[in-house]
């Protein structure tokens, strides 16, 4: 504790004092520390009420309330009811009625997130372009330390840069990795230095090769799609694209008989027609009885679930479903999906799908609104990002009550709302394996719509 106040204590005073003096400091800080996995200055579980985080939320937004009282900020007050807004609104509160009403219990977090997001609205609903790109610098900037940091433990660690599958650890800072890169493809795009370019394509292998290396199948699985989804949105060229599917195929089939595949599958060692419950267990990381405990759960109250947050920790400490190990009960469900139907019914489930909906039609209204190269490709990133939420959702637990993920949100709303900049579409640099004679723009055919 000394040695945190000692290193820590000084980074956060002159954190406070820049708020004060201009409350986007308080974001990009948040910001940054929400994306670390692991957090720089969270003391959650010392002081669950009074952490660093939630001290700073509140003070950001006090501040930014004297800034608009002096008449130093101006707040865009049709952003904070957006049709983004509004669903997340709507999907908090209702995450709040379930705790309340149906746990009995309050939740800190719902509306620390709920104050977290509506910060972010109102700060960067002005000089969007410009606070835009330090948010975007920032996940950058923090994406690249905790690849350093994680790499040089985990070779101290294990000699190697592979991670150890036995540490459900190593899951968090792969996802925070993988959900980065669509921002340096973004930035990539956007950015008219030669040496910045450069150096981004390197982030982006050494990213890339991050998220192999964490031997999640999830990741895995979600960064492959994520290379789908740019090729059919155009950044890849089609002749490319014929040859790039069959090479990918190729790969993960001889891939899965190196000692890399194996692990990453888990599968036994012998060939068997089927396994048995302990290499079923192993195979699924313990998560196919799990699955099975919150379908019963979902099944008992299909309505309106079991309360938020009662897998995890249930009321009168078993699960509603018995009888189950104090193990399991205590897990991870692994299913962000499963999650949210089994704790807050198919009524929180419609809401939660309603928030991935809102933010593919802000992604429309960008294609259809702007001729702005860096909101176009930062709006499409966003929409990337929310698509590895959705696809992270389904085995593992990234998703509705994850920080980060309200940040994208936000970012959807407020790159929705920017009206058309410029007539002109501003200049931007190809990607590497484009051409400006064959790049496909899909700048140009939302203007010319």
């Amino acid at each position: 504790m000394n040695l945190y106040l000692l290193f820590i204590a000084p980074i956060l005073g002159a954190v406070f004092i820049g708020t004060l003096v201009n409350p986007a400091v308080g974001l990009y800080y948040l910001v940054l520390d929400s994306w670390v996995a692991g957090k720089i200055t969270d003391l959650g579980e010392i002081l669950p009420l009074f952490s660093v985080n939630k001290i700073l939320v509140v003070f950001s937004t006090v501040a930014l309330m004297l800034h608009m009282a002096l008449g130093a900020c101006n707040v865009n007050l049709r952003l904070l009811f957006s049709r983004t807004a509004l669903c997340v609104y709507a999907f908090l509160a209702y995450l709040l009625w379930s705790s309340l009403y149906l746990m009995g219990r309050n939740e800190p977090n719902l509306l620390n997130n709920l104050a977290f997001f509506v910060l972010i609205l109102a700060i960067m609903g002005y000089k969007t372009l410009s606070r835009l790109k330090w948010v975007v610098a920032i996940i950058i900037a923090a994406s690249f330390g905790m690849m350093l940091s994680t790499a040089g433990l985990r070779l101290l660690d294990v000699g190697s840069l592979l991670a150890d599958v036995s540490k459900g650890d190593r899951i968090q800072p792969g996802f925070h990795i993988l959900v980065a890169i669509p921002f340096l493809i973004a930035f990539m795009n956007t950015t008219p230095n030669s040496k910045l370019k450069r150096l981004t394509k390197v982030l982006l292998v050494a990213a890339i090769f991050f998220v192999f290396a964490q031997l999640s199948r999830t990741l895995v699985a979600s960064l492959l799609i994520l290379a789908c989804f740019y090729m059919i949105r155009g950044h890849v060229r089609a002749i490319w694209v014929m040859f790039l599917v069959p090479v990918i195929v190729s790969v993960l089939a001889v891939g899965m008989m190196t000692d890399y595949g194996q692990k990453l599958l888990r599968l036994p060692t012998e060939k068997k027609t089927q396994l048995n419950e302990q290499e079923m267990q192993a195979f699924t990381s313990g998560r196919s009885g799990l699955y099975w405990i919150a379908w019963k759960m979902f099944l008992k109250y299909p309505l309106a679930g079991n309360g938020y947050d009662s897998f995890r920790h249930p009321k009168g400490n078993t699960l509603v479903v018995a009888p189950v190990a104090e193990a399991l009960e205590r897990s991870a469900l692994h299913s962000a999906w499963l999650q949210v139907l089994s704790e807050t019914g198919i009524i929180g489930t419609i809401l939660y799908f309603g928030l991935y909906l809102s933010a593919y039609l802000d992604f429309r209204k960008v294609r259809r609104r702007t001729q702005e190269a860096s909101i176009y490709f930062y709006s499409e990133a966003v929409l990337a990002g929310m698509l590895l939420f959705f696809l992270g959702g389904i085995f593992d637990n990234f998703g509705f009550n994850y920080r980060i993920f309200f940040l994208f949100m936000a970012l959807s709303s407020v790159l929705a709302s920017v009206s058309v900049i410029s007539p002109a579409r501003a200049s931007y640099q190809p990607m590497a394996f484009e051409t400006e004679t064959n790049y496909h723009n899909p700048l140009l055919e939302g203007a010319s719509r």
